[in-house]
């Protein structure tokens, strides 16, 4: 087996979400989706594919208030397809911030207010995301436990928007190894979205307006 392929069956098994979005982008589903891509652009299907994504998280922590119970099976493939966005998120966003600063993103027309915009509403799903990973493992494996055990979604919630911001409180803790990498992963994924590319992304915009004031 080729390298290139070792990494595709692994970029695969950690995000599927990347692998399907870049298929899109792409053009590589055109023949499946021509009717749609025709009249979309790159950066409209960029935005698409972002809000879309939102309202899949917004909408499975309504759907997690109501229903608290899903078999292992279901609660598996929930958990694979959120850690699989929030790996996705943290790739493009440092791939694209990386390009940035080698003048490389000409890839697309985004601009750097569009990065921005698109960076904020990433934090939000990140945070939304792992909140529900968070909940899927503490309601169905009983091992896997935090200081308190949540009544609901929303304790995730806030403890997954204490984590990636950095706050700390100590009410809700990890106990379980798994969920103690989590936390560290959130922080991870939370600082190279919004300050490192949320920087980088400012930065480039300013040294843009430097340049076309001095001409």
């Amino acid at each position: 087996m080729k390298k290139s392929q070792c990494l595709d069956i692994v970029m695969f098994l950690l995000s599927p979400t990347q692998v399907c979005s870049s298929s899109l982008l792409e053009g590589r589903l055109n023949k499946l989706l021509s009717s749609f891509l025709s009249k979309t652009s790159k950066e409209q299907m960029i935005k698409k594919i972002s809000t879309v994504a939102m309202i899949i998280s917004v909408t499975s922590v309504v759907i997690f208030l109501i229903i608290d119970y899903f078999s292992m099976t279901e609660s598996l493939l929930m958990i694979w397809y959120f850690f699989s966005r929030c790996n996705q998120l943290s790739y493009r966003f440092y791939i694209d911030a990386i390009d940035s600063l080698g003048n490389n993103n000409k890839k697309t027309s985004l601009t750097s207010q569009d990065r921005i915009k698109l960076s904020l509403k990433s934090y939000l799903e990140l945070t939304i995301n792992f909140s529900i990973i968070y909940w899927l493992l503490t309601s169905v494996w009983t091992d896997i436990k935090i200081t308190r055990t949540p009544n609901n979604i929303l304790d995730c919630l806030y403890f997954s928007g204490v984590t990636i911001t950095t706050l700390g409180y100590g009410d809700i803790a990890p106990t379980h190894w798994i969920l103690k990498v989590l936390t560290i992963y959130e922080v991870f994924c939370g600082l190279i979205i919004l300050i490192v590319c949320f920087a980088i992304y400012l930065g480039h915009n300013t040294s843009i307006s430097l340049d076309i004031k001095r001409r």
